[in-house]
């Protein structure tokens, strides 16, 4: 109520700045909008990666951001498609062929001596994936260099 009150005053007195304010708003709120009807989909896709694949919770959205790009496809519609494959839809030829390099890069990069992983702010010390980082109270040789404790996984 409030809002539409400050608009209606801003357009009678031809105020272009509250106006600006609220077109800004707006845009934020139909984005936020956006954001929590696509999550699902996106967190769905991304337990069915780790399940699939046994990846963590961060190479599986880097699969997603990295297939997302390389096949020109927003993410929210990647997810929507893989979600659909548990009930029978293939993915296209070209999807599921850069669903596979993802994956193999992002396991790659996690293995001892891998490459750099795809993505992540958590990634960006070199030194922890060559295996020159020096070692920290209670890294074992299941958490060597990898900065989680990820000790063992249940056998399912």
């Amino acid at each position: 109520m409030f809002v539409r009150l400050n608009a209606e005053a801003a357009e009678m007195t031809g105020d272009g700045g509250q106006q600006e304010e609220l077109r800004k708003l707006r845009t934020e709120v139909a984005q936020l909008r956006r954001a929590m009807e696509t999550r699902p989909a996106i967190d769905q896709a991304r337990g069915m990666l780790m399940a699939t694949f046994r990846l963590t919770v961060q190479q599986s959205w880097d699969v997603l951001v990295a297939t997302s790009q390389n096949t020109n496809i927003k993410l929210h519609r990647l997810a929507d498609a893989l979600v659909g494959t548990v009930h029978g839809t293939p993915l296209p030829k070209a999807v599921h062929k850069q669903l596979a390099a993802a994956v193999t890069k992002v396991k790659a990069a996690s293995a001892p001596g891998g490459t750099r992983p795809v993505s992540g702010p958590a990634h960006r010390t070199p030194e922890r994936h060559r295996g020159t980082a020096p070692a920290r109270k209670g890294d074992g040789p299941a958490t060597r260099g990898h900065g989680t404790a990820e000790r063992r996984r249940p056998q399912w």
